[in-house]
């Protein structure tokens, strides 16, 4: 149960030829349709009274061995984390994804911190852990971190010869070298200041086109600004796409310059194809990029120099930290420890 879809359908297709585990998963429409599991099942509400009552009917019914929780930030899904408390003959474990919050609220805090001695939590960041401990006292040595991974048959790279026919299809020069963001036009991602620097990669380079792909509250935004700074005909935006593996297959660099993130899918999609990040230094990012020299400075100043020296590594360095840290297999068996720990205890 939770948010961030994606991380629950990679979760669930983890598993999807392992006959020990059956999935119920609360989600949406979209989540159903993307699953597609035969061992999955899929219930859905938008009213949260109507959702409690089948999450409760779902409950008895199914009698889950554990129950996963996906926790975009500590106090969401909080009504099944109180329910933890006191549901003493089932077994909780909750993926937590960015720990940081806005409001320090007292009474909230001391409440997750008694869930938190029930619930077995895991980390998909690094960083989080520092982030509980700031916002909210937290500090449990038995918290783990299982990071992100991505599906590396799925995202590779692909030959010069496809990629000079993706670029046709696109209508980008074949020529032109290509900037990619794959995400939310929202404030998190700085995505007017990915603008203002890529302004300064076409300057330097007439040749960069800047390619956006996603959606958000800040589009008219993002072309307004690319109209004062005079680059709006290096820009171009398309839509979110489900699969955006052909947008990467034709970037010479991913940015991803965000103000705040955890571990971010679309940063390991992109090094799995091969493709040279440059990123800021918050989350985790610093630490998947190898603290290679690609790691902006605040004001993204120096992002020509990031983004050359991302280059000069070569696809090859960008896949190997994939395969060494970020694939399936690994997740899959930090992730069945934890299950299995759970149903001993």
């Amino acid at each position: 149960m939770g948010g961030a879809e994606y991380y629950i359908k990679n979760l669930v297709h983890l598993y999807k030829e392992d006959k020990e585990y059956d999935f119920v998963v609360y989600g949406n429409e979209a989540l159903n349709s993307i699953l597609k599991i035969n061992n999955t099942s899929v219930f859905t509400n938008s009213k949260p009274f109507k959702t409690i009552l089948n999450f409760l009917k779902v409950l008895f019914k199914e009698r889950p061995d554990v129950i996963h929780l996906n926790l975009t930030y500590p106090f969401s899904c909080f009504w099944i984390q109180l329910l933890a408390l006191f549901m003493f003959r089932h077994r909780f474990v909750a993926t937590l994804h960015i720990a940081r919050t806005y409001k320090k609220k007292r009474i909230l805090n001391s409440f997750l911190k008694q869930i938190y001695k029930r619930i077995k939590i895991i980390l998909v960041a690094e960083a989080a852990k520092e982030e509980l401990y700031e916002f909210y006292g937290i500090r449990n040595k038995e918290i783990q971190v299982i990071p992100n991974w991505v599906d590396t048959k799925k995202f590779h790279s692909i030959s010069e010869a496809q990629k000079l026919k993706i670029k046709e299809e696109l209508d980008i020069d074949k020529k032109a070298k290509v900037a990619l963001f794959v995400g939310r036009f929202e404030e998190q991602k700085n995505i007017l200041e990915l603008i203002k620097a890529s302004e300064k990669l076409i300057n330097s380079d007439k040749d960069w086109r800047i390619v956006l792909v996603g959606d958000g509250s800040q589009l008219n935004i993002i072309k307004q600004k690319s109209r004062e700074l005079g680059i709006q005909t290096n820009l171009m935006i398309f839509p979110f796409n489900d699969n955006p593996h052909t947008f990467y297959s034709i970037a010479d660099v991913f940015l991803l310059l965000s103000k705040y993130e955890c571990a971010p899918l679309t940063l390991l999609e992109a090094m799995s194809c091969g493709i040279p990040p440059v990123v800021t230094d918050v989350g985790d990012m610093r630490l998947m990029v190898n603290d290679s020299g690609v790691v902006c400075n605040s004001n993204l100043s120096d992002i020509k120099i990031r983004v050359q020296r991302a280059i000069d590594h070569g696809p090859a360095f960008w896949k190997d930290i994939i395969k060494e840290n970020y694939t399936p297999l690994i997740a899959k068996k930090n992730m069945t420890k934890v299950y299995a720990n759970l149903k001993r205890s």
